[in-house]
């Protein structure tokens, strides 16, 4: 017997396939290590949670974690990071580049 969360889950997941979801994650183009927002889902009614990660060309944290380039960074005092932007990308509210980058 399926239960409402079950129900509610396969729901979600074929409208997923009927109507297309994204990968549930926005990346920064260029080679290696890249700020990237990733959501992470959570409960149906609940939003997503959003972190910035460093992740490589195939969207993943391995090479990265590897390296030791693990931590999204602003450029010069007092930047905010922030994965609330219209594009999904992270970036540095108030700092002197706002683009971030990956350091270790």
């Amino acid at each position: 017997m399926l239960t409402i969360r079950r129900a509610l889950a396969l729901i979600s997941l074929l409208s997923c396939f009927a109507l297309g979801c994204g990968d549930g994650v926005d990346r920064w183009d260029g080679e290696g290590c890249q700020p990237a927002c990733d959501r992470i889902p959570t409960e149906m009614d609940v939003p997503a949670d959003v972190r910035a990660v460093c992740l490589d060309e195939d969207k993943q944290p391995d090479s990265c974690a590897a390296a030791g380039t693990t931590t999204v960074t602003c450029e010069g005092m007092g930047g905010v990071l922030t994965c609330d932007t219209e594009d999904g990308l992270p970036r540095c509210v108030g700092a002197t580049v706002e683009r971030p980058f990956c350091t270790n």
